[in-house]
This record gives C-alpha cells, sequence and structure tokens, in this order.
C-alpha cells in the first residue's frame, strides 16, 4: 500500500485510507484526505438511489388500474351515439300520405295517428302530397333522410305500379323501403249516386256494353291504383270498355260522383261510407270474396257473375338505411296502436277493419302482390 500513500504524510492519513480500502473504491488524486471523508457517504448514496428511484416506479403500478378507468369512460361515451334517443321528446314526425284530404289512405292515416303518437311521446302530423297517383308523395318519402322522423302511408299494390310502369320513370323501387308495418286490408267498392238508374254491377256493365267508353267511372286514384285496376279487371271480365276518370285521390272522385260528373266510381270503401250512409251514395258491389260488413247491401262482384277481387293493403314505410333499432320502435308503436280501442274505434268509423301486419308480413304482401300486379300493366296500355 505504500504507493499510495506516501512516507511523508502523517498518520491522520491511515484512517481514510482504511476507509476507501474498505469501501473498495479507487482514489485517484489524494491531495486533501479530509475532503475524502464526505465521499463514503455520497457512496452509499448512490448505491441507495437506485432503490429510492424505484420506488416511484413501483407506486405507479397502481396507476394501471385509474388509467384503464378512464379508458373505460370514453369507450361507453363512444358507444352512445349508436343508441340515440329515438324518438327525441317534442321532435315532430311526419307521416307523409301520398293523396289528398279526404280520401281512404289519409282517414286511415289520420285514424292510427294518433295512436302512434301516444305509444311514442312524440307528435306525430300527417302530411297529404298528392300526385301522380302517388308518386309525387312516394318520392319525397324516398328522398328523405333515413332517420325515423319521416314516414310515410304504403299502399300496396299501388306504390307497387309506380314504379313498375317504365313511363313514370320512379326513382324508386322496392328496395328503396323497409316496411314497418302494415295496418288495414282494404277492398275497393263500386258506387253510384243514391238516385242512380244503375241498381247492380250487372246494370252498369250492360249499360257500357250498350255504349262503349261512354259511361264515365271514376277512379279513385290514379294511372294502375287498385280502383284504376279493379276497372280494368270489370272491362276485362265482362267484356266492356268504360270512359274511365283517374282522379289523385277518393277525396277528388267523391266529389265528381256526388255533383254528377260522372256515373260511378271505384274506389276503397272508407271513400264512400259517410255518403253511403248518409244517403248520397249506393254500393253496387263489393271486389272481394266475402261481404263487406260495412256495405251490407252490396254484393260481392263473384256472386253477381263477374270474377274481380281488387283490395288495398295499407301500411308504413320508411326510406331504406333507416337503423333497425329505430324501425324496430315505429314497428312496436303501431303494434299498440293497433291494439287500443280507440284506433279500433275510429278505424271502424271510417269503413276499414284493422288488420296488423308485422314489418315481415308486409314485406312479404309486399313481394305476394307484385307478382299480382305485373300481369295487369299491359291492360293499361290498351
Amino acid at each position: 500500500m505504500k504507493p499510495l500513500v506516501p512516507a511523508s504524510r502523517s498518520w491522520r492519513a491511515l484512517p481514510c485510507v482504511a476507509t476507501l480500502l474498505a469501501s473498495v473504491l479507487v482514489v485517484v488524486a489524494m491531495p486533501a484526505c479530509g475532503s475524502a471523508s464526505p465521499a463514503p457517504t455520497a457512496k452509499p448514496a448512490a448505491t441507495d438511489a437506485p432503490a429510492k428511484a424505484a420506488e416511484p416506479t413501483k407506486p405507479a403500478e397502481p396507476t394501471k388500474p385509474a388509467a384503464s378507468a378512464p379508458t373505460a369512460a370514453p369507450t361507453k361515451a363512444a358507444e352512445a351515439p349508436a343508441k340515440t334517443e329515438f324518438p327525441v321528446k317534442g321532435r315532430a314526425i311526419s307521416y307523409i300520405v301520398p293523396f289528398d284530404a279526404g280520401g281512404a289512405a289519409d282517414l286511415v292515416a289520420r285514424a292510427i295517428a294518433p295512436g302512434i303518437e301516444k305509444e311514442l311521446g312524440t307528435p306525430v302530423q300527417i302530411v297529404n302530397k298528392p300526385g301522380a297517383g302517388s308518386q309525387v308523395g312516394v318520392t319525397e318519402l324516398a328522398r328523405s333522410k333515413p332517420d325515423g322522423y319521416t314516414v310515410g302511408v304504403a299502399n300496396i299494390p299501388t306504390t307497387i305500379t309506380t314504379y313498375l310502369d317504365s313511363e313514370r320513370k320512379a326513382i324508386y323501387k322496392r328496395d328503396s323501403f323497409i316496411t314497418v308495418a302494415g295496418y288495414a286490408v282494404d277492398p275497393d267498392v263500386l258506387v253510384v249516386k243514391a238516385d242512380s238508374p244503375f241498381k247492380s254491377a250487372k246494370d252498369l256493365i250492360e249499360a257500357a256494353r250498350t255504349n262503349p267508353e261512354k259511361i264515365k267511372i271514376a277512379s279513385a286514384s290514379g294511372k294502375l291504383s287498385p280502383p284504376h285496376m279493379g276497372i280494368l279487371l270489370m272491362e276485362k271480365a265482362a267484356g266492356v270498355k268504360f270512359a274511365t276518370v283517374l282522379f289523385d285521390g277518393g277525396g277528388a272522385s267523391t266529389t265528381a260522383l256526388v255533383g254528377g260528373h260522372t256515373d260511378a266510381a271505384v274506389g276503397s270503401g272508407g271513400n264512400y261510407l259517410s255518403q253511403v250512409k248518409g244517403g248520397q251514395l249506393r254500393a253496387l258491389a263489393v271486389m272481394d270474396k266475402e261481404q263487406s260488413p260495412y256495405f251490407p247491401d252490396a254484393k260481392t262482384m263473384e256472386s253477381q257473375g263477374y270474377n274481380v277481387t281488387m283490395m288495398v293493403t295499407m301500411g308504413i314505410s320508411v326510406p331504406a338505411g333507416t337503423p333497425k333499432e329505430t324501425v324496430d320502435v315505429l314497428t312496436s308503436a303501431t303494434k299498440k296502436a293497433m291494439d287500443s280501442a280507440e284506433v279500433k274505434s275510429r278505424l271502424d268509423s271510417v269503413g276499414v277493419a284493422p288488420r296488423y301486419l308485422s314489418g315481415a308480413d308486409f314485406a312479404a304482401r309486399w313481394a305476394e302482390m307484385e307478382t299480382t300486379v305485373q300481369p295487369l300493366m299491359s291492360l293499361a296500355a290498351q
């Protein structure tokens, strides 16, 4: 150890050397051993430093649960928009009726809308958009935002014929809509004024046979609507030709008939029930296989010798792309409304028997009617 400590140093340096050797430290320069006494203290401090530095890191581990909590909260917040409340209370739902006010589709929609409104807890407003045999209103529905706040009357087969007729150039087709629910099946009825000389369907048809294209008959809706197809089926079954006048809704056709501008009319029973009960009109026939409870004096067309059956299935549809959760809410509200005594009574008052169809059942009826209607398209062109 002599090379490390010169002989000229005092014995006081020996403790310093011993301390340095005990600490296994290499002293590069030893000009003042008195200043080396803090060194042993600094070294242990340096030795303890890793332990003290690790202490903050270990407590940091509990921060993992704390970190996971904030992570979970944003996840729930991110999911919230997907479950947007529908409908927002107080935000009105527009219910498009593609016919004028006073017709069967309008009367039925107005009968059921209050029930749906009650179930949803938000306003349901009827908006009449007549024109082109329902095409104007149906087009507006197809173009509407698919958020559930615009719904529309689906009148089957009317909606079907508007897009099957290539001349109409409809912007929509079957997959442009989602069926929400069906709520009524309504057969067409043949009516005349109460003082008309025609007492039966046969009387009217024979007059048309004698006077081809002279007997004016009103279709409560436009081209290829159910009333128009009912007239076409009468012409085909009896081999006659009427002078058919097309209207955009039951209200207008009823006014024309009552005013003496047409000799007869075909349309949904709801169009004419109040006038028949009031003695202004007389029902000659029902285009169904069963006699209508609302028109007990009118026999079916089949019972009078003519194979003519034509009826409307009414329901609600929404634009394609409407979220399933929203459609389900609308379907449920319609079903509950249909079950209420109030809605049943209102439908009964307009001459339409309630008949609920789920969205899937209504879709199946739509497909079935499309197959039925296709062969009639060529008759309209004749």
